[in-house]
């Protein structure tokens, strides 16, 4: 094994023994249902209402929104990859009939 592989398996270890004590932290406050510091903020920003149940139609209506805006998502970016960042192939919009 290379110096090189050994120097980043270290850093691996290091990373993840320095997120140990924070990761655990989150994930006890998460699985005992304790309010998140920007759990309200983002429950309002998404019109989540946590002490109401969502029933089978609010799920299926959601799942449907979700499959449709990523669809179009997806279109989008077939669409306009020409345009977007990261092309470093400069590749060209994929054609409507693909």
């Amino acid at each position: 094994m290379t110096t090189n592989g050994l120097l980043q398996i270290a850093f691996y270890f290091a990373v993840l023994l320095a997120l140990v004590q924070p990761l655990g932290a989150w994930m006890a406050r998460v699985y005992e249902a304790k309010s998140l510091w920007g759990e309200r903020l983002i429950y309002r920003l998404c019109g989540v209402r946590p002490e109401e149940e969502m029933d089978w139609k609010g799920y299926a209506f959601a799942l449907l929104l979700f499959g449709v805006v990523s669809l179009l998502v997806l279109y989008l970016q077939q669409r306009l990859q020409q345009w977007l960042p990261l092309n470093p192939e400069k590749l060209g919009a994929v054609t409507t009939d693909s």
